[in-house]
């Protein structure tokens, strides 16, 4: 799988430049000319130049290393000579890109900045801001508006950290607080200008028609466009403290339905000539619109990709391994926007799925149920029990706590929510064809009703949720290592493995001991 051992110096160089290793932008560039320079030239070598592949792997490991690095730096808006906070000005044009969300005291908003006013000129600029809106205005996304006053930077310490390194993945790096009297009007937007924004409001707009329950059309938006304005937040941290807030996630798990559909519907088509290729397009086609229509969240992009890789292979006949697969997709993510490898859903969706394709075979074969419904049962206890192998420790490190009915909440999650997305697709297909769907309408607000009347009551019980568990990032570091190390040792019995473990364990212990003391 080179994918892997490409992706993991990459990985180091954007790690490198986002804590603070930083060199001129000119002389890592030098660098990287000369070593792709020297690959080049090794192979042709007579000697021993040719007999040292560990010099060859060295330089491409050092490559990639760079490469990481200096696309960070380009991707860094912060380094870009028109990045307006790099203008002392008081007056701003700019953009909303988002619908303002409601708060108590204010409305906030994301906003491309278009214009500073500097020494009675205006300069044209790029880059992003958190504003905050007076609670009382009416503004839009797509509306223009010049406003004066001071542009903050966001804090990146203390409890602020983390939301400032969520704005980063965006480009996000300062707030804006106009007050009223501050803000000017310049231009309404009142239609949504992108066709993907158009599709995603028509959809929000079938299911306004078909659900009047608020807990009901709030789930049933984010299970299908994952559009979250309207769930409840009771709901919300129900899923979350039971551990099944991948459910309402888009993922893999919605991009696999639609794929299984697209296929069952094109089958009677595919003795067609030709239909390789035009059925694989078609489905990339719905995929991607699929994936754009839902935001394009780090984990439905993920999937979106390794699907695109999967079928380009059908197409021409290759079967990929699915590690090289996710590695290559995870690279093409990265390659587009470094920051993202700080994504808390990126990190998940990454560690789910490679804890799937390392341990799920293994667990599943430890039991093999001769009823139907049992082995269904155990193939979502096998799943679950195998993801969870690699993302509890992000969990851990993230969120300090740990949901302890995980399995049984699953159990009863994914089955109802596959369902639950089954019957919306199929309503929003029947209103496409002006065919009256309330009878689906009707089975789909009991499936979710029934769903979330037990995701609820499970995350009711008192010991349903571990909390305030104390996990670092060196913890993160330890554990990831202790695993894969136990792995390794389980997989090829290797007695250096172990040992690698038990002194892991060691130094986690130690670590742990005299950093809370």
């Amino acid at each position: 799988m080179p994918m892997i051992r490409i992706i993991l110096p990459f990985l180091a160089g954007i790690l490198s430049y986002n804590h603070g290793i930083y060199y001129p932008i000119w002389i890592l560039s030098f660098i990287l000319s000369f070593l792709v320079i020297a690959i080049i030239i090794i192979p042709a070598r007579p000697g021993n130049w040719r007999e040292h592949v560990w010099l060859k792997s060295t330089l491409i490991k050092a490559g990639l290393c760079l490469t990481g690095w200096i696309l960070s730096y380009v991707h860094d808006i912060r380094n870009r000579s028109n990045w307006f906070a790099g203008f002392h000005a008081d007056t701003i044009i700019l953009r909303l890109s988002s619908e303002p969300s409601a708060g108590k005291f204010y409305k906030t908003a994301t906003a491309d900045i278009l214009f500073v006013q500097t020494t009675q000129k205006w300069q044209e600029v790029k880059g992003k801001s958190r504003v905050r809106l007076p609670a009382d205005t009416h503004f839009s996304e797509g509306d223009v508006l010049l406003t004066t006053g001071k542009v903050h930077p966001i804090p990146d310490t203390g409890p602020q950290k983390s939301f400032a390194r969520y704005l980063a993945i965006q480009g996000i790096y300062h707030d804006f607080r106009p007050n009223r009297n501050q803000l000017i009007l310049l231009a309404a937007e009142k239609n949504r200008p992108d066709r993907i924004g158009r599709i995603r409001d028509q959809i929000l707009n079938i299911l306004d028609s078909y659900f009047t329950l608020p807990e009901v059309r709030g789930l049933a938006k984010a299970l299908l466009v994952g559009y979250r304005g309207e769930l409840e937040k009771e709901l919300s941290l129900a899923y979350s403290k039971t551990g099944v807030v991948h459910v309402i996630a888009i993922s893999g798990l919605h991009l696999g339905l639609i794929y299984g559909l697209l296929l069952l519907i094109l089958r009677p088509l595919s003795h067609l000539p030709g239909f390789r290729i035009s059925g694989g397009l078609l489905i990339l086609i719905v995929l991607w619109i699929f994936t754009l229509v839902c935001g394009a969240s780090p984990s439905v992009v993920r999937s979106a990709i390794m699907f695109s890789f999967l079928i380009t292979g059908n197409i021409i006949h290759s079967r990929p391994m699915a590690g090289n697969m996710l590695a290559a997709s995870a690279l093409v993510m990265l390659i587009a926007n470094p920051m993202v490898v700080y994504d808390i859903g990126f990190q998940l969706s990454y560690a789910a799925v490679g804890s799937l394709l390392v341990y799920n075979k293994a667990i599943s074969s430890l039991y093999t149920p001769d009823n139907g419904i049992l082995a269904m049962a155990w193939s979502s206890i096998s799943t679950s029990l195998s993801a969870q192998i690699l993302t509890t420790p992000f969990v851990l490190y993230h969120f300090h706590q740990f949901p302890l009915l995980f399995l049984l909440a699953n159990l009863v999650a994914i089955p109802l929510s596959g369902i639950a997305l089954l019957l919306l697709i199929l309503i929003c297909a029947l209103f496409l064809l002006s065919i009256p769907a309330h009878w689906v309408a009707i089975a789909t607000e009991w499936t979710i009703r029934l769903m979330n009347d037990r995701v609820l009551a499970l995350a009711g019980l008192p010991f349903g949720l571990w909390e305030a568990i104390p996990f670092s990032i060196s913890s993160l570091i330890c554990s990831l290592l202790f695993i894969g190390s136990i792995t390794t040792w389980l997989t090829i019995k290797k007695q250096q493995a172990l040992q690698a473990s038990l002194v892991i364990l060691i130094i986690w212990g130690v670590i742990t001991r005299y950093s809370s003391g």
